[in-house]
């Protein structure tokens, strides 16, 4: 999975742990520097040494709600997790609230379903009785680093815009950032100032600072940055995967160009493009130069499309989703 699974669940462990409760993160092959700010916001790290379908994940998991000494919630994010390890858990009596995408596995045995995307109104959930379903924007799971923004950076009154921020997630996506870099030159926007922030899981460093020494534009790169709420702060605009982090974007009032890294990152820049929130540049590796540096260059330079772009994505996003999935959690406990 991409770091951004890891940073929605950061977000609802904090909404739990400002209600008083303790949360153990259960997860396998963790990146050290993720780890460590894990770590730093007070939740508890239990290493899988090995993931479902391997029997390993639901025995240690297992193990680690036996040492509760109540009635747990087990929230899952992963398109790994199918029926049998959801019924496994269900009977244990576990509290189960699955943060789906897709709504591909049939039967979801849970009490709690969570879809956060713009699309999730048209999916389908079927469980047992009672499954209760959190879907759409209202449950979009930002931290808290957002949360305290301003939602209307003085950045956006620049007319044109000079600074972009490219971002790919916290995964490895070193190719598709290199090739952003690539068709930037051909956007004509002047004085530009790009911002590239590569992930948790980058691979290919050297070549992206060399890539961005070379360029015609200033060009900077950083490498698993903690805290993109600044950084939102300073760009007219961003080019970024259309993951998790395009709700962060569309939050702060920051417009966004998407690229589709994977095939659950489709529906999301479908969906965003037709309601007027983001551009689509289309997928990576493989983006057409001349198309996609026209997008740019209209994103950076047209002050009224990047308006609309932050009032439609404004609209979608309002930073209390975390809070509202924890609500939904209490109501079934005292239920």
């Amino acid at each position: 999975m991409g770091a951004g699974h890891v940073m929605r669940c950061l977000a609802v462990a904090r909404a739990w742990m400002a209600r008083g409760g303790r949360v153990v993160l259960l997860t396998c092959g963790l990146e050290e520097l993720l780890a460590v700010r894990v770590r730093r916001l007070g939740l508890e790290i239990a290493p899988l040494a090995e993931a479902w379908p391997m029997p390993g994940d639901l025995d240690v998991t297992l193990a680690a709600l036996r040492g509760e000494s109540g009635p747990a919630w087990l929230l899952l994010d992963g398109y790994h997790f199918d029926r049998e390890y959801m019924a496994a858990l269900q009977q244990t009596g576990t509290r189960v609230c699955v943060v789906d995408d897709l709504a591909d596995r049939a039967f979801f045995p849970a009490q709690i379903v969570v879809n956060p995307n713009c699309y999730a109104h048209r999916l389908h959930y079927d469980g047992p009785p009672g499954l209760q379903t959190l879907l759409g924007g209202r449950y979009v799971m930002l931290r808290e680093e957002f949360l305290a923004m301003d939602r209307h950076p003085p950045a956006q009154a620049a007319r044109p815009g000079r600074n972009l921020l490219v971002t790919m997630g916290g995964g490895e996506a070193s190719q598709a950032l290199l090739e952003v870099l690539d068709i930037l030159p051909l956007a004509g926007v002047d004085d530009l100032s790009v911002h590239v922030v590569a992930g948790f899981a980058c691979e290919r460093r050297e070549e992206l600072l060399r890539s961005a020494e070379a360029q015609p534009y200033a060009c900077r790169v950083s490498f698993a940055v903690e805290n993109m709420a600044p950084l939102l702060s300073w760009a007219h605009a961003t080019v970024s995967a259309a993951g998790g982090s395009v709700w962060e974007m569309a939050y702060a009032g920051v417009p966004a160009a998407l690229t589709v890294l994977a095939d659950n990152q489709r529906l999301i820049a479908a969906e965003l493009a037709a309601a007027g929130a983001a551009l689509a540049l289309g997928r990576s590796p493989g983006l057409d130069p001349r198309r996609a540096s026209r997008i740019v260059h209209r994103l950076m330079t047209d002050q009224t499309l990047r308006k609309a772009l932050i009032d439609a994505g404004q609209g979608l996003v309002d930073g209390c989703g975390p809070a509202r999935i924890v609500a939904a959690m209490e109501e079934y406990g005292h239920a």
